[in-house]
């Protein structure tokens, strides 16, 4: 069910050992457990608009995937530093959790990466269905 590119996304980008909120293997298992198929996206942008593309993406993926049920969400918000993100911008997650809580199993985590320029945030999703 993974492919080589999700994999590798998973592997180089996703998996932590250590860090502000940590996504490690066991919450990989968890993901991919009962899951058909599963669908990524990369967002590099602004802290302003990564509620957007967050919400965009969750609608494409809906959209795209016809017979397909979104089960769970896996995501991982790079940043360069964790002062450059306040609760208020992670406000999305809340409310993507009350629109979908009795639909949807959300795992997710937090890095901080260093050689990132402190103006952008990547947002990284996983995207897993059932039939």
């Amino acid at each position: 069910m993974l492919n080589d590119h999700i994999r590798q996304i998973i592997e180089n980008e996703i998996l932590q050992d250590s860090d502000f909120i940590n996504i490690d293997s066991t919450d990989i298992e968890h993901f991919i457990k009962d899951i058909n198929k599963i669908e990524v996206k990369s967002f590099e942008c602004t802290v302003d608009e990564i509620s957007n593309n967050f919400n965009q993406s969750l609608l494409d993926i809906q959209n795209n995937n016809i017979g397909y049920k979104l089960s769970k969400l896996l995501f991982l918000i790079k940043l360069s530093d964790l002062k450059a993100i306040s609760l208020e911008d992670l406000s999305f997650i809340e409310k993507m959790k009350d629109d979908y809580s009795d639909n949807i199993e959300c795992i997710w985590g937090m890095s901080v990466d260093n050689l990132m320029s402190s103006k952008v945030v990547k947002l990284i999703v996983l995207y897993g269905l059932i039939n």
